[in-house]
């Protein structure tokens, strides 16, 4: 995979600090669910596991904040405990 210019990454780390520093600001309960930087280790195992490769964007994102990494999500947090497959289909509880 070709690396994204310098650039291009900055244009997604700009606004999540914007995001990230509004919730800190209005919203610190939020804010402290954000996770630590993400790994790139670990990202790259996920892209493995998951047999696809993830959007330059989305590494730059989930290296700003890994978030909800090493947890389990509650039921209204994301997709994939709401039972959204990997393979675009939706399996409803």
């Amino acid at each position: 995979m070709s690396e994204m210019p310098t650039h291009e990454a900055e244009d997604v780390r700009q606004p999540w600090g914007r995001v990230t520093k509004w919730l800190e600001q209005h919203t610190p309960d939020v804010f402290a669910e954000l996770g630590d930087p993400g790994s790139p280790t670990a990202l790259s195992g996920t892209e493995d596991r998951m047999s696809l490769k993830l959007p330059r964007e989305m590494w730059q994102w989930l290296l700003s904040n890994d978030v909800g990494a090493g947890r389990k999500p509650d039921a209204h947090s994301c997709l994939v405990a709401l039972g959204c497959g990997g393979d675009g289909t939706v399996r409803r509880p």
